[in-house]
């Protein structure tokens, strides 16, 4: 062999090491990725990292599962396909076209390709997992069992697993004791290992106490013609273009080496007046004719990635921007293009998300059933924290409500009560805080009242409610009352229907996590509020307090100002809107709670003021208590 082609041979190897190293690297940010749930991002990052090692099936398989997350079976079986072609990992690439025919419920195309995948690789956990399942819905029952504790032992989750073994009690005609170990599993507690964002499709045929089947549902079947190659085509790098301005050499993403041109157009060029060149943020060249262009000596430099900037100056400066990656040095050749650890690591991750990370359908439906007519609140509780957890399944939302107007706890849209101020004649009013909690705010907020021996109303948001758990339990161990302010304090009145109700569930699941417990009371953020959402909250069983005076419009004052203007405006019977966050509530807090005191007023829970002094407060949940009475002040417009 010529000196020259020694090098050149050289030279390739030394490339192929140092792309494989990148290759890996990408695969495992893309398995993070997964793994966080970001299945958009992790599947435009599986496709890039295809790029790197067209040769390795790691990224196809990455890519057939971000795409069986996005239920798109047929286009992830062709990437499953195109890495069983790569010939290196082929027990991965069988796992991942078993899941695509148990998906279509294909079993027997299923159960070939997992046999496949266990003969090449005994210590993959899905082909175990879902031969247990299919052994289940063909009625054999002892073989389940032993394959379930063979995934069991390869890292299944234990908590699926358990629902599983509940559905093989239900299919050997055990209603009663697979009904009570699912009463037990307390299947509304999500597991915490990441996989795919679908239930299993199992599918219950039968009636309670009766002989009951387990199906998979045949979909449109799964056709071996897709080409390949066509769901795993990324699109090569494209030139960089903003607006008028072009770069056209070097292409993004590419490997450089040497004296490089970077080589630029603008349309229009008579309206710039100059083209400035920079890498790495060093001025390489600026030019008022065309062609544009400057030679960068890369030699100079270290290898890796380099960026150039490219900017256009005139009446609107243009810049365009793009990362190149420098290779000059020969480095040291290996053997291999990857670590043989890290490579089986991301294998065995990309492997571990070939599992459903949710209970099957029909332990829901199982539930649903039971509990619907012997424990309708159980039934309640398991359908909000199922929609709590996913607001796309809104097919749980008509069920839901339904389900609270058989309960009766939902209101009669025409009487739900909107009150702007309580019941007056008994010296009371209303502190109510808005937002939050935020341990800056609501910590100096409950001294305060614990200091005059006052009673409030805390609207939380459920977001910061669940960052700040201890924060909520601080609120209500000092016997305040505690609602809802929705979960991402959203304008309700810019939602759908379906989306209004997630605001609403998903506060009161967490709420219920955190203190046990909460109220029926809620307030609308910034008091937008329309007829679409006052019904959605009689559907849901809450009504919407709004306020007699609201605190803030009197920011621009001093806090003794404020404090006496708000004073002035508060009496019996009057609800007060503080904040629970940066506004002017804890400079004015001090001097009201003085102010009101002395002129004989009462804090009360806003619940105590929307009634009577002599009738009882409204109860939380689910004991509600009766409805407010009508004689309370409709809304009709706040301040």
């Amino acid at each position: 062999m010529s000196c020259w082609l020694r090098c050149w041979a050289l030279f390739g190897c030394v490339a192929g090491a140092q792309a494989a190293s990148g290759y890996l690297a990408a695969v495992t940010e893309a398995v993070t990725r997964a793994e966080a749930g970001q299945w958009d991002t992790a599947s435009q990052a599986f496709g890039q990292a295809s790029l790197l090692d067209p040769d390795d099936p790691l990224a196809y398989c990455g890519q057939g599962l971000t795409l069986l997350a996005a239920r798109q079976v047929d286009t992830a079986a062709a990437c499953f396909r195109r890495a069983d072609e790569t010939d290196r990992y082929d027990a991965l690439a069988f796992c991942g076209l078993g899941l695509c025919y148990f998906e279509v419920g294909n079993l027997s195309s299923a159960e070939s390709y997992f046999k496949r995948a266990a003969a090449l690789d005994a210590l993959l956990a899905p082909p175990a997992f879902y031969r247990g399942v299919m052994a289940l819905c063909r009625g054999q029952v002892d073989e389940a069992g032993e394959l379930f504790g063979r995934a069991a032992e390869l890292g299944t989750d234990q908590v699926l697993l358990d629902h599983l073994t509940a559905l093989r009690l239900l299919a050997s005609g055990r209603w009663q004791a697979a009904t009570e170990a699912l009463r037990q599993l307390k299947p509304h507690v999500a597991t915490s290992v990441p996989g795919l964002p679908a239930p299993l499709p199992l599918k219950l045929e039968g009636e309670p106490g009766k002989q009951v089947v387990l199906l998979v549902p045949e979909r449109d079947p799964l056709s071996d013609r897709v080409a390949p190659r066509t769901a795993v085509e990324v699109v090569a790098p494209q030139p960089v273009r903003v607006g008028p301005l072009t770069v056209e050499t070097p292409l993004p993403g590419t490997t450089v080496s040497g004296r490089v041109t970077i080589r630029v157009s603008l349309m229009q060029a008579r309206s710039y007046k100059y083209v400035t060149i920079l890498v790495d943020n060093k001025t390489k060249g600026i030019t008022n004719r065309e062609p544009y262009y400057v030679v960068w000596d890369t030699t100079s430099g270290a290898d890796g990635p380099h960026e150039i900037v490219v900017r256009a100056t005139g009446g609107i400066e243009l810049e365009g921007r793009l990362t190149v990656n420098v290779q000059n040095r020969p480095q040291t050749t290996v053997t291999q293009p990857y670590d043989p650890a890290a490579y089986r690591t991301a294998a065995r991750r990309i492997a571990a998300l070939l599992q459903h990370a949710s209970p099957p359908l029909s332990v829901e439906r199982l539930l649903l059933t039971a509990y619907q007519q012997q424990d309708p609140e159980q039934a309640l509780d398991l359908m909000e924290r199922l929609y709590a957890k996913d607001p796309t399944r809104t097919e749980l939302v008509d069920p839901l409500l339904a389900l609270y107007r058989t309960m009766g706890l939902s209101y009669p849209v025409d009487r739900l009560p909107e009150p702007v101020r309580g019941v007056a004649g008994a010296g009371r009013v209303a502190l109510t805080f808005d937002d939050g909690p935020r341990p800056e705010y609501t910590e100096p907020i409950l001294k305060l009242l614990r200091q005059h021996k006052a009673r409030g109303t805390f609207l939380v948001t459920g977001r910061m409610s669940e960052k700040y758990p201890e924060l909520v339990r601080a609120i209500a161990a000092d016997g305040h009352e505690i609602g809802s302010h929705t979960y991402n304090h959203l304008h309700l009145d810019g939602l759908t229907r379906d989306e209004i109700a997630y605001e609403m569930i998903k506060t009161k699941v967490v709420l219920d996590d955190i203190v046990g417990v909460s109220s029926r009371l809620m307030r609308p953020p910034g008091g937008h509020y329309n007829p679409k959402v006052r019904e959605v909250l009689a559907d849901l069983g809450y009504f919407p307090v709004f306020w007699t005076v609201n605190c803030a419009s009197f920011s621009r004052l001093s806090a003794a100002e404020a404090s006496a203007a708000i004073s002035g405006k508060t009496h019996d019977g009057g609800i007060l809107l503080l904040h629970n966050g940066a506004d002017n509530t804890l400079s004015i807090l001090p001097a009201l709670l003085e102010t009101l005191s002395r002129r004989g007023l009462r804090f009360v829970a806003l619940s105590d003021l929307l009634r009577a002094p002599t009738e009882s407060a409204l109860m939380a949940r689910p004991e509600f208590g009766p409805l407010p009475p009508a004689e309370l002040v409709p809304y009709a417009g706040v301040e």
